[in-house]
């Protein structure tokens, strides 16, 4: 079985003009990641990849991440343990 998350940040209006509205994408993240975790994670509208996986993390989500920069604020991470 494979966990998959699928995100629209919506960047410009999350980071743009809410400063992350105190990480709220991370607390999200981690809150649906459950017991099992996220397998594969897929943002759109992605500027940053280490921010939103150090919001994450910084909110509970367990794992070794590897984040991949998808193109055209596309952001692609897998769980590599």
């Amino acid at each position: 079985r494979v966990k998959v998350l699928t995100y629209n940040l919506f960047w410009w209006n999350l980071f743009g003009r809410r400063g992350g509205d105190g990480r709220s994408a991370g607390k999200l993240i981690a809150q649906t990641a459950g017991s099992e975790g996220y397998d594969l994670m897929g943002f759109q509208e992605c500027d940053d990849r280490s921010r939103i996986l150090g919001d994450a993390k910084a909110e509970g989500l367990q794992g070794d991440w590897e984040a991949l920069d998808g193109g055209r604020a596309l952001g692609l991470m897998y769980r590599k343990d």
